[in-house]
């Protein structure tokens, strides 16, 4: 029994000191494993201080980037604004120019039409003159042929007093010598041209309409009374031998323009429609048994233009001729015109 009591304690003790020696392990196991942990916690907390530290630096490279973005989305905008701005000025100039061409095209062809009457109308009344006074000079000549002299004398320097004349119109339209805007009484101009042609009208047995659609207008009033006086005036003188003269004369507005449209019944134009242009050139006539000087139209459009306007024409041989002017309402009259 002893023995085995003995056995026995030996047994405990040696489970104790194995106890003891397992417990000192796992002590001695935590103590390295809690090491372990807390370095592994030491570098996680290192990493994520890192990781926040990068995470900052992006936010700030980011919040960098998006302001340079911006900046560069401005630019962007400022370029487009600005090759808008070059590409509406581009737009202009070459609108300035193209205009620039057409009126120096215009004042090429007013300078060959001046040209040509210097070369032909002039000079033949001068050249006439000429022959007469050599004529005059001779001694056979007698009383009544001096005097026969004279009066052709006389007749050609009138004409060439007119043709001077007409010139002068022309350019002082062209310089716009007389350009005074007023507030235009168009029912009073109507009825003050009805009365300067009132032996051709009454003569011819033709009737007048008239229509004004016009609350208010500002324009040169002997341009204005002018430019309808000329177009009644060859309504009346172009008539058909057919049938009474019909004129109708409309005065409107339309899109910021005024527009004056004379109709009438008569001859019209006998021209193919690419050619009715040629209605408006210095002294060009198409009627011939009817006096005039093939100036009046050319008068008309000059007078338009120089109110910034234009005049279209329609016409239809034996049936009538339309006449549009159209000039805008709210644009003052060019106070030069030069060729």
């Amino acid at each position: 029994v002893n023995l085995a009591r003995i056995e026995h304690e030996r047994e405990r003790m040696e489970r104790i000191q194995l106890m003891e020696k397992q417990k000192i392990w796992l002590e001695e196991n935590v103590r390295l494993r809690t090491m372990e942990l807390t370095q592994k916690t030491y570098e996680i907390e290192a990493q994520n201080e890192e990781l926040k530290q990068q995470h900052e630096e992006l936010s700030a490279t980011h919040d960098l980037l998006e302001k340079h973005k911006e900046l560069v989305e401005g630019k962007n905008r400022d370029i487009e604004n600005i090759n808008h701005s070059l590409e509406q000025k581009v737009h202009e100039r070459t609108m300035e120019i193209e205009e620039a061409m057409k009126r120096l095209i215009k004042q090429n062809h007013d300078l060959q039409q001046f040209s040509f009457i210097v070369s032909h109308n002039m000079r033949s009344p001068v050249a006439r003159i000429l022959g007469l006074l050599e004529l005059i000079k001779m001694e056979d000549s007698t009383v009544t042929d001096q005097e026969l002299y004279y009066q052709y004398l006389k007749e050609s320097a009138l004409g060439l007093d007119q043709i001077i004349s007409d010139l002068n119109q022309i350019i002082t339209i062209r310089k716009g010598m007389d350009i005074v805007e007023e507030k235009i009484d168009f029912e009073k101009i109507l009825k003050h041209n009805q009365t300067d042609l009132i032996d051709e009208i009454t003569r011819a047995g033709a009737e007048v309409i008239t229509s004004i659609n016009v609350d208010e207008f500002d324009s040169v009033k002997g341009y204005v009374q002018s430019i309808l006086y000329n177009l009644l005036s060859n309504a009346v003188k172009y008539r058909s031998p057919n049938r009474n003269p019909l004129v109708t004369i409309r005065i409107f507005e339309q899109n910021g323009y005024v527009l004056f449209e004379v109709k009438d019944n008569g001859l019209g134009i006998n021209l193919p429609e690419s050619r009715l242009h040629e209605v408006f050139s210095l002294y060009k006539r198409l009627h011939t048994h009817v006096q005039g000087k093939g100036l009046g139209l050319y008068l008309v459009k000059t007078q338009v233009e120089a109110l910034n306007g234009k005049i279209e024409v329609q016409s239809k041989t034996g049936i009538g001729t339309i006449f549009l002017v159209s000039i805008p309402k709210n644009s003052r009259a060019q106070s030069e015109l030069h060729y």
